[in-house]
């Protein structure tokens, strides 16, 4: 069996954690982890760091023909601001009072990453800027495990309730990507959800997006 663990870390208590369940796995006979992340802080062991914007060659061009065409006719750009990006910029510009505010966009394809692809089963954890909602639950077919860390996967922007309650100004792009994130996640159908605590548990199960 092959499992594909995915963390946008192997730091921080949620990457910790992640990547000790991939060692103990690894210890098991017949059984094989792969650890998907962005920044790989341990030198021991080979991990699978994926590079940002792993866009394809079609599009690229497309961007070089698009930045060519402006230049001539002093026209701004459709194409090289991605959907995360500009989401990225409006919550920049909203001057939030929380921990850490994020969106269920990302410039990364980890569904087209082959130790993902030929995996039998997909373990989420923290996946904040690293998971692109919409292409990866659409794409993948295999079963998928999420262990909540937090309140994200099925909240807005925001990691924690209070945060929400704090930062009214943005309610309705809080409820924008909610929204989002609801059509994303419902277009997988085998989908499995773990939580730490029976609060968090409460939760999820409450929610519009993994209830």
């Amino acid at each position: 069996m092959k499992i594909a663990t995915i963390s946008t870390s192997n730091g921080g208590g949620a990457g910790i954690a992640a990547f000790r369940l991939h060692q103990n796995i690894n210890n098991l006979k017949q059984v094989k982890s792969s650890f998907i992340n962005t920044s790989s802080e341990n030198k021991k062991e080979k991990l699978i760091k994926i590079n940002p914007k792993e866009i394809s060659l079609l599009y690229r061009i497309l961007i070089r023909i698009e930045r060519k065409i402006n230049n001539l006719f002093n026209l701004k750009s459709s194409l090289t601001l991605t959907k995360s990006v500009k989401l990225n910029n409006k919550l920049n510009a909203a001057d939030l009072e929380c921990e850490i505010a994020t969106i269920p966009y990302s410039d990364y394809c980890i569904e087209n990453v082959k130790e993902v692809f030929n995996s039998d089963i997909i373990h989420l954890h923290w996946i904040a800027g690293f998971i692109n909602y919409p292409s990866f639950f659409q794409n993948i077919k295999q079963p998928i495990v999420w262990t909540l860390h937090d309140m994200s996967p099925f909240q807005g922007i925001f990691h924690y309730k209070n945060d929400e309650l704090k930062n009214s100004n943005v309610k309705h792009l809080d409820a924008e990507i909610l929204t989002k994130k609801i059509k994303a996640v419902q277009q997988h159908g085998n989908l499995h959800i773990v939580c730490l605590t029976q609060w968090m548990y409460d939760l999820s199960k409450k929610s519009d997006v993994l209830g």
